[in-house]
């Protein structure tokens, strides 16, 4: 009932004890009516919570069938509600060992908490969490009849751990490894901890000296007691000098480094410090490394914000750890509209997002802090109804992403920079996979008449030229694991052969394995153009001073004798010529004859070596009667040969015609003519022989003279050879240089020299011009 005042009542008892009369008890019940209220409204706040809750609440029965579970494991496994009420919760763990292990902690204990365990999602991948259960007993038969708990996403945060874990092995590795001394002492100045470097520097194994007092390692008590009185001071000291005993008595000079050390009471625990050895460095002081701590701090990450908001967005709970992300505290926001905390305009987006979605997932936002300063944020919101679908308030998760956000910018501005690097670059930049495929190249690659897109995907040898083997080169990456500048030959599109060096090098994956080739190919045409034209240069510098030379040393050996002797004869003519009769001028005259003659040779031989070593050779060819020059000759030497009793004769077909420059093969004849009648002693023959033979003129001198060493033969036709020229069988003089003269001439007009010759027998020198036709 209610009465007047609107107070509420429950009829406890009533009897009728005459017509019309009542009597009983009354019991007011008003404020049991509002409890119930403020409790519907409690679970009702609480269970919008528990939808919007991103960790994950569950019920399963003792034999682990799911009877409830929160729609946040949807967000975290990738399963609905409806994917597993009523099924078996052994669909979460990766094996049967983690489900048995965990209900034998239950039955044990009865409740477990914070456990980290692997789970696995919808599509089979890793979810690390951590775990907090309990079993739920029957307060009548006390037996468990449902397990209830929570499960909480720690990937990120295991992630870390490991980072973290691998980080204090390598800084325990560090310690072990260091090869400065670390000790600690407590109080009584008792070693308590002292690193394995300890025995490198002082002899002592750790164990040996842990637990030992440190006054037995000090030099003298006086030094020791100057170090406390140092480090009482300012509890700290540094480069501290002092001697130490080593094991086999042995004095060490070392360096200290040493702190007090507290604990939260600011309560003195001891000494901590670093021993370094510097016997061999005495003199020498140099800055000691700030020592990096011995183990890292482990942080949590900070969890994110929960709120709950009514409908115009004016906050009515939000969780503590909104202090640590915006800096304010929680009772500085409650009662504020929502769009304070976000920049202009930013809430207003997000209720424009949710006029057609009443559930926002992931939303990136914003956040103001406390000094107004802008984060970046992931928003999880959704509107909350009552009973008759109105909606009544929202809530929500707020996660700081700021660092995440800041990575992804400098990525992308990474990526920016260095993309337009990578299609600026002038040189080629290559990937190769281990057999040879193009993974990535640079644009720059046009320069050979290909676009990245043609090449990309195809074979690094579609590059490469096929007559030329250029394995050599993986050959000696699969050795050295890298080149520098080597030099290959790369093909362009059209075809062409162009120098190029190449700098590369073999990746290797975190196991170890090669799984890639990087490098840099480099256009060098121009450099070695210029190197050939410098290789050219220099050789042909070389070869000027070396004809230089030998014109000189050819003047001054070979010229001089006969022209000096000349010229003796010339002034007896012209000194006596009073005294001496008209016949033996004539005789002295006629004397000279075969000097000069021999000196003429030797000039128009070393001239025209001179010429064909310059280049500036002149040749016209054109068809003449090789019998002509070959009766001049004879001509030209019959005084010597009549001088030395030689006989001179031509055999063969006389009405040859060849195709040549007769300048040259004047000079030819004259040359083994003149050579035949110098090695041939008195009263011997001299013959000239021509004849026809596939399509040439064949022409040959031979001679019964005293022949040329079989171990010269070789380099008869060779300037570059070390050689003397021989004198004659009359001591006549030459040059050394009639013969090279000879083969280059008879080269120039497309003809070939031979010589056969054995020692006192004679020699014949054949050669060969272009017949043009027989004269009639």
């Amino acid at each position: 009932t209610t009465n007047p005042t609107g107070e509420h009542q429950i009829v406890r008892w009533g009897e009728m004890i005459a017509p019309g009369i009542v009597h009983g008890v009354t019991q007011d019940i008003t404020e049991k009516k509002e409890a119930e209220k403020k409790i519907f409204e409690s679970e009702k706040k609480y269970r919008n919570i528990y939808n919007a809750f991103q960790d994950v609440y569950y019920k399963i029965s003792i034999d682990g069938t799911v009877l409830e579970i929160s729609p946040s494991v949807e967000s975290i496994f990738g399963y609905s509600q409806k994917d597993l009420l009523g099924k078996g919760s052994e669909l979460f763990y990766n094996m049967d060992a983690d489900l048995e292990k965990i209900q034998n902690e239950l039955i044990k204990n009865q409740e477990i908490k914070d456990i980290d365990i692997s789970l696995k999602s919808k599509e089979k991948k890793t979810i690390y969490c951590s775990l907090s259960a309990k079993l739920i007993i029957d307060e009548t038969t006390q037996l468990p009849i449902s397990i209830e708990g929570v499960l909480r996403d720690i990937t990120d945060r295991r992630k870390t751990e490991i980072k973290l874990e691998l980080s204090e092995q390598k800084y325990r590795d560090l310690f072990n490894a260091f090869p400065d001394v670390y000790y600690k002492v407590d109080n009584n100045e008792i070693i308590v901890e002292v690193s394995p470097s300890v025995t490198k520097v002082g002899g002592y194994l750790p164990e040996e000296i842990v637990g030992t007092h440190v006054s037995g390692f000090f030099f003298s008590e006086d030094e020791r007691q100057g170090f406390l009185l140092a480090i009482r001071e300012k509890f700290e000291v540094k480069d501290y000098n002092i001697q130490i005993r080593a094991k086999a008595g042995k004095l060490v000079d070392c360096s200290l480094n040493a702190k007090v050390i507290f604990d939260n009471d600011k309560n003195i625990l001891g000494i901590e410090g670093v021993l370094r050895d510097i016997s061999d460095r005495r003199k020498i002081e140099l800055a000691l490394k700030e020592s990096e701590k011995k183990y890292r701090e482990i942080f949590d990450t900070f969890p994110d914000i929960f709120f709950l908001a009514d409908m115009d967005g004016v906050i009515l709970e939000i969780s503590p750890s909104v202090t640590s992300i915006t800096g304010y505290l929680p009772e500085e926001l409650i009662g504020i509209n929502s769009k304070e905390v976000y920049p202009k305009n930013e809430w207003e987006k997000i209720g424009d997002k949710l006029q057609t979605s009443p559930t926002l997932n992931d939303c990136n936002t914003q956040l103001l802090t406390k000094n107004n300063e802008i984060i970046d944020c992931s928003l999880n919101i959704k509107i909350i109804f009552d009973e008759n679908n109105k909606p009544i308030g929202l809530v929500g998760v707020v996660r700081d992403i700021s660092n995440r956000r800041k990575i992804e910018f400098a990525l992308k501005e990474s990526e920016k920079k260095y993309r337009n690097v990578f299609n600026a670059f002038i040189d080629v930049y290559y990937q190769l996979s281990m057999d040879g495929i193009i993974l990535e190249i640079t644009p720059s690659v046009e320069n050979v008449g290909y676009t990245r897109e043609e090449l990309i995907g195809t074979h690094i040898e579609k590059l490469y030229p096929k007559d030329i083997d250029q394995s050599f080169l993986y050959k000696k990456l699969a050795v050295e694991k890298h080149v520098t500048d080597y030099d290959i030959v790369m093909l362009t599109k059209d075809k062409l052969k162009i120098d190029c060096a190449v700098t590369a090098r073999v990746l290797y994956d975190e196991k170890g394995k090669p799984f890639m080739i990087e490098g840099v190919v480099r256009d060098i045409s121009e450099r070695v153009e210029t190197h050939k034209i410098l290789k050219k240069s220099e050789k042909e510098l070389k070869k000027s001073n070396a004809t230089k030379e030998k014109i000189l040393s050819i003047i001054g050996h070979d010229l001089l004798g006969p022209i000096g002797t000349n010229k003796g004869i010339t002034d007896l003519i012209v000194n006596e010529k009073y005294n001496l009769s008209k016949d033996k001028i004539v005789e002295l005259i006629s004397s000279l004859k075969p000097s000069i003659d021999s000196t003429f040779t030797m000039v128009e031989n070393l001239l025209s070596w001179a010429r064909i070593q310059r280049e500036v050779i002149e040749h016209n060819p054109e068809p003449a009667y090789l019998k002509l020059l070959i009766d001049e000759c004879f001509s030209l030497f019959s005084y010597q040969a009549k001088s030395k009793s030689i006989g001179l004769s031509f055999t063969g077909t006389e009405n040859l015609s060849a195709y040549f420059d007769e300048n040259q093969i004047v000079i030819v004849l004259r040359n083994l003519i003149s050579n035949a009648i110098k090695f041939t002693g008195n009263g011997g023959q001299i013959k000239v022989n021509m004849e026809e033979k596939n399509g040439m003129a064949e022409i040959s001198v031979s001679d019964t003279g005293i022949g040329i060493p079989e171990n010269l033969l070789s380099g008869l036709f060779d300037d570059s050879a070390k050689k003397e020229s021989r004198f004659g069988t009359d001591n006549e003089r030459g040059t050394g240089l009639g013969l090279v003269v000879v083969k280059e001439f008879v080269n120039i007009n497309k003809g070939e020299i031979t010589v056969e010759s054995k020692e006192g027998t004679g020699t014949t020198f054949t050669f060969t011009l272009p017949l043009v036709m027989k004269l009639q």
